[in-house]
């Protein structure tokens, strides 16, 4: 897809993340990837799994609204979506932070009616985030004194 708009990502490298292109299902289906067409009734829930392109089209007048939910099971794929975020230059932001997802899992994991293997999972992502912080502010500590305030052009009371 990239390639046949090279233009347009060129000029709008987060394209893709803007929610503006609508991509024909012929150009999906040409390049092998599989369609699904559904009609969504009142009082129906449709899901869409992560790493999955949806679209829609609204016939008329309508009221929708969209929830964000997610199982134990959801958590590596907002991990490596938050990875792949970043890796491309914040094009895209999160709806809710990673992060915070984890640590308020973590606080309320005895609360919830999950299985243990969740629950341990849930801490080791705590674990994780606690070591990338802890490693993030140990390199500022120790490489602050290369960077003067000259360099950042600004003054004492604006750190």
């Amino acid at each position: 897809i990239k390639d046949k708009y090279q233009k347009l990502f060129e000029k709008n490298p987060g394209l893709l993340y803007n929610i503006t292109l609508i991509i024909s299902p012929l150009e999906l289906l040409e390049r092998g990837v599989p369609i699904f067409r559904t009609e969504q009734k009142p009082r129906e829930y449709i899901i869409t799994f992560p790493k999955a392109y949806h679209a829609g089209f609204s016939h008329g007048y309508n009221v929708s609204e969209a929830v964000n939910i997610a199982t134990p099971e959801w958590i590596p794929f907002a991990e490596n979506a938050v990875q792949v975020y970043s890796k491309e230059g914040f094009l895209r932001k999160t709806t809710f932070p990673f992060e915070w997802i984890i640590v308020e899992n973590a606080i309320y994991r005895d609360d919830m009616d999950l299985t243990n293997e969740a629950k341990e999972h849930i801490v080791d992502q705590l674990i994780k985030i606690k070591n990338i912080e802890m490693k993030s502010r140990w390199n500022v500590l120790n490489n602050s004194h290369k960077i003067t305030l000259k360099e950042l052009d600004c003054k004492k009371n604006e750190i």
